[in-house]
């Protein structure tokens, strides 16, 4: 309820879609809370229920609008206005030889008379080598021109309008020679920009090991989360042979460096040090998130592994859904412009499907070795997939259809690969090299990239459907209710319903 009323806030706040309708999609999102409240009438317990709902719904969708509210920008006048600002720097980046993207938070805005207080951050569109900008800088920037980031970009498919929401960016101005001037500058390094700094050694290190240019540059998007080398054609046939997530740093990433970190102390005989070692490995994991780039995958990861860990030194049983939502609601609370992010969607949604069905795949009957693991594979990959359709299809336009095969053989090639990239990281810094180690690791790359290319040029490799109608997404999301609901107690009468509801809505979609 407190996740469901967070994102409800920030539509409202974010005039992405309007207030009213914010809140209808929040009471919508409700209804598979509230459903189990009328199997057994108890007008009492009920009206309890519903105030309670309403309780939770308002003062969190209000954290959420005055989160959101503060955080993005408000232009007080038309597109193009002229203003004159003074921002801190947060991000800068070359796009190409001819464009830089500044990022800056805004601080004070000047209206003529004097410096009124201002939120949220602007990009600012510059030729690079025109300053010098480092995080944490404060600069005086204007006259600008601002209008609205477009929301498609020429001669591509990239809307430049949804990313930058991600990001609590709404407005854009170009930059022109001389309309900056450095006010004062950070003497102490950022601890963000420390991490940034390091990844980049870091991925320096990757980068000269003797292995293959599509090696090193997996192996620095997986283990350090930098896809700045990555072969844009290898980034697509991993896409479509449905195993894309293999190559940023998710909650498959960020789990296996707790579970080695868990391992470790194991071995060392720290196991009877609950408390010591808990925090240790939580500050080293959390220092992987940011070295990584602290990615919404990976930021969902550290806070579910950070509260199950609370959990089980607390004693107190964690529930997995339970989880999710606690990791989501502190997520959007910290920055809530995760919620128009398509890999924190992607995310989330993905585990979401796994909590979800894991109960109905349990009940299946129990195989041996290694059956249990394909069986097991399998009802995971199946769970992810089936709540990210609509995000996909709404991001990208496509859908993998081959994502089972692809999640199946050649996932367990890129976790080894995974597993042998930190192996072989760890041995460089020690100053060992083994050539066979590194033959190894080109061959199963080389394995799994000739295997997506394969399954790529597959016939009928993805679903292309035209787009999506308002009507689509919820539609979908009944259809796996229902057959979730009918899994865990077969009711035809139940059933029937839900289906003759669903048809109803298609044909009223359909002619009216």
């Amino acid at each position: 309820m407190s996740l469901v009323g967070i994102a409800t806030g920030i539509l409202a706040a974010s005039h992405i879609v309007e207030p009213a309708i914010a809140v209808i999609i929040g009471l919508a999102l409700l209804l598979p809370i509230a459903l189990p409240l009328f199997h057994r009438i108890y007008w009492r317990e009920i009206a309890q229920a519903i105030y309670t709902i309403l309780s939770v719904l308002v003062v969190t969708g209000l954290a959420g609008w005055l989160s959101s509210f503060l955080g993005c920008y408000q232009l007080k006048g038309t597109d193009n206005q002229s203003v004159i600002i003074q921002a801190r720097v947060t991000n800068y980046r070359m796009v190409s030889e001819r464009l830089g993207h500044l990022t800056v938070r805004v601080m004070r805005e000047w209206d003529g008379k004097g410096w009124q207080v201002q939120f949220g951050k602007i990009l600012l569109l510059i030729k690079p080598g025109q300053e010098s900008y480092h995080r944490g800088d404060v600069w005086l920037f204007g006259p600008l021109g601002l209008e609205k980031v477009p929301e498609s970009a020429p001669n591509s498919s990239f809307k430049p309008a949804r990313y930058w929401i991600s990001k609590g960016v709404g407005y854009q101005a170009w930059l022109n020679k001389g309309k900056s001037k450095l006010i004062a500058s950070r003497e102490k390094m950022a601890v963000a920009e420390w991490f940034k700094r390091s990844q980049q050694q870091f991925s320096d290190r990757i980068a000269a090991m003797p292995l293959s240019q599509n090696c090193t540059a997996l192996l620095s998007a997986m283990i350090l989360g930098d896809r700045t080398d990555l072969n844009p054609e290898v980034r697509d046939e991993f896409s479509r042979a449905g195993i894309i997530h293999v190559l940023s740093v998710s909650g498959l990433h960020v789990g296996v460096i707790y579970l080695i970190l868990k391992k470790l102390f194991s071995l060392l005989g720290f196991k009877r040090r609950r408390l010591p070692i808990s925090l240790l490995s939580l500050i080293l994991v959390w220092g992987f998130v940011e070295l990584t780039g602290a990615g919404p995958s990976a930021v969902r990861a550290g806070g579910m592994i950070t509260i199950f860990e609370l959990a089980w030194l607390l004693k107190r049983n964690s529930n997995g859904l339970q989880v999710l939502g606690t990791a989501g609601f502190i997520h959007l609370t910290m920055n809530p412009f995760t919620l128009f992010s398509a890999g924190a969607q992607l995310s989330y949604l993905a585990v979401a499907g796994i909590f979800s069905w894991s109960s109905i795949f349990r009940k299946l009957k129990k195989v041996r070795f290694p059956l249990n693991k394909i069986t097991g594979s399998i009802s995971v990959s199946l769970s992810a997939q089936s709540l990210i359709v609509p995000p996909l299809i709404f991001w990208f336009g496509w859908f993998p259809v081959y994502f089972l095969a692809g999640n199946l053989f050649l996932v367990p090639i890129m976790i080894t690969v995974f597993y042998l990239g930190i192996l072989l990281f760890l041995l460089d810094l020690s100053g060992i090299n083994l050539a066979f180690l590194y033959e190894v690791v080109d061959r199963l790359v080389e394995m799994a990239i000739a295997g997506a290319s394969w399954m790529g040029s597959l016939p009928g490799n993805v679903l292309e459907p035209k787009g999506l109608s308002w009507i689509d997404v919820p539609l979908y999301y009944l259809v796996i209710l229902l057959i979730r609901s009918y899994l865990q107690r077969p009711e035809s009468r139940k059933l029937l319903g839900g289906l003759s509801l669903v048809l109803t809505a298609m044909i009223f979609h359909r002619f009216f």
